[in-house]
């Protein structure tokens, strides 16, 4: 009778409990609209092998994107880290990794490449960009970051923010938090799946 029970036990468990696919809410579907995409087009960024990219040409692709700076002393090392973590397990094509400068007056091409170089793992889709400094509160604002370049002073939240293939914004991760890098790898992965 025990037996009985126990098998009927696990029967109710395995097969009664459906697994529950974990569904990524679109934060913001900003980047899509039609005027967004066009300001994307515009921008006149370059990525640290000195090419001139739309960011708009990344629809199709999952990105994450984050900000910082060559020369911060502080969160940026661990930051990169991070993404650097991500991005040598993701290297598909499928996924984009961007991070984009907030003091594009110090950070020329030449010192992204430089930068870049540092990471001797570096997987071919991780691109160290800048924009033009008067076009980069624009850029920080559509990706929903916080930064500010007044007086000097370098400042800029600690955020990645994923993006999927029609340029959706699905999420903000804090690269300095181990348990919101885990969500973020999660969805990525989740977001892959749904690609497929």
């Amino acid at each position: 009778m025990n037996t009985f029970k126990l098998f009927l036990c696990l029967a109710v468990v395995t097969f009664g409990c459906k697994r529950v696919e974990k569904k990524i809410p679109i934060v913001s579907s900003n980047l899509n609209k039609p005027e967004s995409v066009k300001k994307l087009e515009a921008f006149e960024i370059y990525n640290h092998l000195g090419e001139k990219v739309a960011l708009n040409s990344y629809k199709g692709q999952l990105q994450v994107v984050n900000f910082f700076f060559s020369t911060c002393p502080s969160i940026c090392p661990a930051m990169e880290n991070e993404i650097e973590g991500i991005a040598t397990t993701n290297r598909s094509e499928d996924v984009v990794f961007l991070s984009v400068t907030i003091n594009p007056e110090q950070d020329t091409i030449p010192v992204l490449w430089d930068h870049a170089s540092q990471f001797l793992n570096k997987p071919e889709n991780w691109f160290f960009l800048r924009t033009e400094p008067e076009d980069l509160l624009t850029v920080a604002k559509m990706y929903l970051a916080t930064i500010d370049t007044s007086q000097n002073q370098f400042y800029h939240t600690s955020n990645a923010v994923l993006i999927d293939t029609d340029l959706n914004i699905r999420g903000l991760y804090d690269l300095l938090n181990s348990q919101e890098v885990d969500f973020l790898k999660e969805d990525i992965a989740i977001l892959l799946k749904e690609k497929d």
